[in-house]
């Protein structure tokens, strides 16, 4: 049985592996475009996936009743699982906004700079986060966590620069869009931050939620 329940697990694995990679690549397209191309995203395909990947998690509980580590493990692919459903769907919605850095520098000064290096830090939670999983490293899962805060600040202060902004002259288009696409982009971190939350809880078995001085320390 524990053959049967090893290879189960490990299509699991394998499935999960699959979606990471497309989570990464639909972020990347929507945060960080090519040049010259409209991103264009769908995530129907993720959606698909994730349900496949809990039915499958299911079922390797209900046959295989798995217990201590082995249970933390299908419990932490579950939450992972929804957690780049998530991101996907954000992704799909900041691409569907075609706002490029260029045009909301145009109509606010020093935004569009801001809004480069706040995609780059949230491009960059999400590809650490999945790393850490993959790596079942709990010391990357916390610097993904800790590093939330720096981009939190960016988030803030760029929307605290879009407001001011449109308290001085009317709003574009654009201004309203960039509102938009900060809050997704910030969610979206904030999904990263809590798959390094659960990866944490995969290595060592500690819940990391409302914890975060004391699995971060006073940082």
């Amino acid at each position: 049985m524990k053959a049967h329940y090893e290879r189960d697990l490990q299509l699991v694995y394998d499935l999960l592996s699959a979606e990471m990679e497309q989570v990464r690549q639909h972020v990347r397209l929507a945060l960080i475009p090519p040049e010259g191309a409209d991103a264009v995203i769908d995530d129907r395909v993720i959606d698909r996936q994730e349900v496949r990947i809990e039915e499958e998690c299911l079922k390797t509980i209900a046959l295989h009743q798995p217990v201590a580590d082995d249970l933390r493990k299908v419990m932490a692919i579950v939450k992972v699982n929804h957690e780049l459903e998530r991101i996907a769907d954000l992704a799909e919605s900041i691409a569907k906004l075609k706002l490029t850095p260029e045009a909301l520098a145009a109509d606010c000064t020093g935004a569009g700079e801001a809004m480069t290096h706040l995609a780059a830090l949230a491009e960059r939670a999400v590809d650490d986060a999945i790393r850490s999983f993959q790596e079942q490293d709990d010391n990357l899962a916390k610097q993904t966590w800790h590093n939330d805060q720096e981009l939190d600040k960016v988030a803030c202060g760029l929307l605290g620069m879009l407001r001011q902004r449109m308290l001085d002259r009317p709003a574009t288009e654009n201004l309203l869009q960039a509102i938009e696409h900060v809050r997704h982009t910030e969610r979206m971190a904030d999904h990263a931050a809590s798959i390094a939350k659960d990866v944490i809880y995969l290595v060592t078995g500690e819940i990391a939620r409302h914890r975060r001085r004391a699995i971060l320390g006073p940082k």
